[in-house]
């Protein structure tokens, strides 16, 4: 059995006008295919290939809830997210490998579950908005 993971990220382009935020099962692909251009549409028009930001999920519910959470954010409320990952906003993709940076700020541990899946905590959300806990509650 192939163990799964995904990935919410936030892009941006080298003036950090544009915050775009996606999910995939292979962070290093979509990050290369971000960076030769490969995807049509609105990363490409708007040369969106910096990573900035990226959260790991076991689970592809927790992910796409994540991501419609992080997408109905105010672009005050992604910068402050992106700030404390990723402090000086350096592209996190070099030479093909991803890289975390170097902070307090624990991408690894965001949720604990039990065996039915029900968020115990959410250390990295803000205890304001109720949304993301709603879902699975």
């Amino acid at each position: 059995m192939r163990l799964h993971l995904y990935y919410v990220y936030i892009f941006t382009n080298a003036y950090h006008k544009v915050l775009y935020t996606g999910l995939t099962n292979d962070l290093e692909r979509r990050c290369y295919e971000h960076k030769q251009k490969k995807i049509k549409g609105f990363t490409q028009k708007y040369n969106v290939d910096k990573l900035i930001y990226f959260e790991k999920f076991d689970f592809i519910d927790l992910a796409i809830a994540r991501e419609k959470q992080i997408k109905g954010y105010s672009r005050i409320k992604k910068i402050n997210l992106i700030g404390q990952f990723n402090k000086e906003w350096k592209d996190l993709f070099c030479d093909r490998k991803i890289e975390v940076p170097h902070s307090s700020y624990k991408c690894q541990s965001f949720f604990r579950f039990e065996s039915n899946r029900k968020i115990l905590s959410a250390n990295a959300l803000n205890n304001q908005d109720t949304r993301f806990n709603k879902i699975f509650n």
